[in-house]
C-alpha cells in the first residue's frame, strides 16, 4: 500500500498598497502586505517596507498557484519656498515679504493676502503660502519695536509709486535735530544720493529708489548720517 497527502494550496492574494499617493517635501510611508514572503521593487523581501522617496513601488508574492502583485505609485513634489527673514528690531516701521515665489494663496495671521505687509506694531508675525501643486509652506518671525534711537532709518522700504513707504530717509522723535549729511551707498559702495542740512522725517530730502532717474535693483544698501 502506499500513502500520500495532499495539499490544497490556494492561490496567493495580497493587501492593496492603496492608491497612488502625492507628498509635499519629506515623509515617510509604511508599504504593507502582511505576507513575509512578499518581493518589492526595492529588492527586499518583507511583510512591510518604508519609502521614503517618489518612485513606483510593485509588491509580488508568490506560491505553486500563482503569482499576484500590487503597485503604488509615490510622487514627492518640494515645498515652496518661502523666508520673511530673521527675527529683528524696528522702530517706526517695517516691511515683510513673502519673496518672489510664484504661489497660488497667501495668509498672513494679520488676514492681509498680499506678497508684503507694512508692520508697525512688535509682535510674531507669520505667513502661509501655497504654490501650484498645493503643496504648503509656513514662516514667522519676531519683529520687536525699539525706538532707543536719536535718529534711526527703516529697514526696508517700497519705491513703487503708491504712496505707501515709497521714500527712504532718517527718522527722529525728538526736536532740534539736524542732518548734516545723508548718503547712500550701493554693494560696490558706489555713492548713489545724497542731502544736506535738512530735519529728519522729511521725505523731501529722501531716496526715492532711483539713480540718475533709473530704478535701483532690489537690494541691501548701506547708509551714512551725520547728524546734530
Amino acid at each position: 500500500s502506499y500513502t500520500f497527502e495532499v495539499f490544497n494550496i490556494q492561490k496567493p492574494t495580497i493587501n492593496s498598497l492603496g492608491n497612488d499617493t502625492t507628498y509635499c517635501g519629506n515623509f515617510s510611508q509604511i508599504l504593507v502586505t502582511g505576507n513575509s514572503t512578499t518581493k518589492w521593487s526595492t529588492n527586499v523581501t518583507a511583510s512591510q517596507i518604508t519609502v521614503n522617496t517618489s518612485g513606483k513601488y510593485i509588491a509580488t508574492i508568490t506560491n505553486a498557484c500563482g503569482t499576484v502583485a500590487d503597485t503604488i505609485n509615490i510622487i514627492q513634489k518640494p515645498l515652496p519656498l518661502v523666508s520673511i527673514g530673521n527675527d529683528r528690531e524696528f522702530c517706526d516701521s517695517i516691511e515683510l515679504t513673502v519673496g518672489n515665489g510664484i504661489f497660488s494663496s497667501i495668509l498672513w495671521n494679520t488676514n492681509d493676502s498680499v506678497n508684503s505687509i507694512l508692520v508697525k506694531d512688535g509682535g510674531i508675525y507669520s505667513v502661509q503660502v501655497v504654490d501650484t501643486n498645493n503643496c504648503k509652506n509656513s514662516d514667522s518671525a519676531n519683529i520687536k519695536k525699539v525706538c532707543d534711537y536719536t535718529v534711526y532709518m527703516p529697514t526696508a522700504f517700497s519705491p513703487n509709486n503708491d504712496g505707501i513707504n515709497d521714500i527712504l530717509f532718517p527718522l527722529t522723535k525728538i526736536k532740534g535735530i539736524i542732518i548734516e549729511r545723508f548718503v547712500i551707498f550701493n554693494r560696490w559702495n558706489q555713492r548713489i544720493f545724497e542731502s544736506y542740512n535738512f530735519a529728519p522725517n522729511d521725505k523731501n530730502f529722501g531716496w526715492n529708489g532711483e539713480l540718475k532717474n533709473t530704478e535701483q535693483e532690489v537690494d541691501s544698501y548701506t547708509y551714512f548720517i551725520r547728524a546734530i
